[in-house]
């Protein structure tokens, strides 16, 4: 990602970012959320390959098996957002158990605007309007800057669950954590836990 960054090429580490940010989600919920969470998967599952093995023009044929357990509703990561913050109070996390509604709140929402979906947002920062003519900006700057730390942040705060949950010491975890939040904080990135 930071040679992404440092390429200025920030809608593609935008997408990167969403990526990072949801899979950070889904795992940290799957830690915590235990057999429950992966009932739900298991149910979100069954509900796309239903859906996937109707749509004829992909032609899967059996290649998707849409059978399996599990509730078959709409499992989106705001909830599994909502939820964690509940179960981090639960497994005993003393810092920002709402960092996983924040993470969701400031980057997977913010990039799904500004670097995913197709939108104005997602297309502006390519526009340069200069008063009577338009030109393209091939390389837009990132919306935000230090998205490598801030997916680095997030990564050292599943490992410290993952840590607890496993018994391993996490003082050199939260250690490098409180050093990479402070120094996000200090270059004014509001994103940090």
């Amino acid at each position: 990602m930071r040679t992404l960054e440092d390429a200025s090429l920030g809608t593609v580490v935008g997408i990167l970012e969403r990526q990072h940010c949801e899979v950070w989600l889904r795992c940290l919920y799957t830690l915590l959320g235990g057999d429950e969470a992966l009932s739900e998967f298991e149910g979100r599952y069954v509900q796309h390959t239903r859906d996937l093995t109707k749509t004829e023009t992909l032609n899967l044929g059996t290649t998707y098996d849409p059978s399996g357990k599990g509730p078959s509703e709409r499992l989106s990561l705001y909830k599994i957002a909502k939820r964690l913050g509940p179960l981090l109070a639960k497994a005993g996390e003393t810092g920002d158990v709402n960092a996983p509604k924040k993470a969701y709140d400031v980057i997977y929402r913010v990039q799904s605007e500004l670097a995913t979906h197709a939108g104005v947002a997602t297309v502006a920062p390519y526009i340069r309007d200069r008063g009577s003519s338009w030109s393209v900006e091939p390389n837009p700057s990132a919306p935000f800057n230090n998205i490598t730390l801030t997916s680095a942040l997030y990564t050292l705060f599943f490992a410290k669950q993952v840590f607890t949950r496993f018994g391993i010491a996490t003082a050199a975890v939260e250690a490098a954590m409180g050093k990479l939040d402070q120094y996000l904080r200090a270059q004014g990135d509001t994103r940090s836990t």
